[in-house]
């Protein structure tokens, strides 16, 4: 076994406990923990998707048009799950009993409760909250004009119109295609037609979050459990 891969597996741990005692289907903050493990499970596995495409960018000029396009993607994905996550928290934190798991936060849960707040109340968020439902979710009619026009008033030249491209690979039942277009003008509704000074911002505190998520997470969970008394159904495999 490579080293790496030993190391990661070591590393590793595995523990089991009753689905129906621990998460019962009447116990509403028990459903809500559920709903954020869902969201980070679907970010969790856009960064192993993100990562299993790093290194360097591709010569070939169709590959990396679609490297474009797939880096897009996963970018608009992971911004629209993290919403989704912040939307659960809201309605979490609005349930009677929230204040006990509060309150059973250790220092690292705390702190991160108070970032992901903070970051709910910044300017970036309702960034996020226009790509998640302008770029991603739904293919808006009106938005796609809006930045067909924006593309003609910023790009459109007498003697050089803009020009996209439309790519096939294989042949026959098996072809594959791909549309650059549609994913430039999502880049445009997400980051407009001039990237945004906050953009790169935006990303970077995107991938912060996921990490204080998980933090939250686990911490409010450890006090759910505790203020239950289940700490002890959860058992090392």
């Amino acid at each position: 076994m490579p080293k790496k891969l030993k190391k990661r597996y070591e590393l590793q741990k595995r523990y089991s406990f009753p689905v129906l005692k621990v998460f019962p289907a009447s116990d509403q903050i028990g459903l809500d923990l559920l709903r954020l493990m869902a969201a980070y499970n679907d970010m969790q596995r856009i960064a192993e998707w993100m990562n299993a495409h790093q290194g360097p960018s591709p010569v070939d000029p169709i590959a990396k048009e679609i490297a474009k396009g797939r880096l897009s993607m996963q970018y608009r994905l992971m911004i629209s799950y993290l919403h989704e996550a912040f939307e659960v928290i809201k309605q979490m934190e609005q349930l009677p009993n929230f204040q006990g798991i509060e309150d059973r936060l250790d220092q690292e849960g705390k702190e991160a409760l108070d970032t992901l707040r903070r970051m709910k109340r910044s300017q970036i968020f309702s960034q996020i909250e226009h790509i998640r439902s302008k770029a991603t979710f739904h293919y808006l009619r009106s938005y796609f004009a809006k930045v067909l026009r924006e593309f003609r008033g910023s790009f459109e030249k007498p003697d050089k119109p803009v020009e996209s491209v439309v790519i096939f690979r294989g042949s026959g039942e098996s072809i594959e295609t791909y549309y650059s277009l549609p994913d430039q003008l999502r880049n445009e509704i997400s980051f407009g037609i001039t990237p945004r000074e906050n953009t790169r911002e935006l990303l970077e505190q995107m991938m912060v979050v996921r990490r204080k998520l998980i933090l939250f997470l686990n911490s409010a969970l450890v006090a759910y459990m505790t203020g239950r008394g289940l700490a002890g159904e959860f058992k090392k495999q």
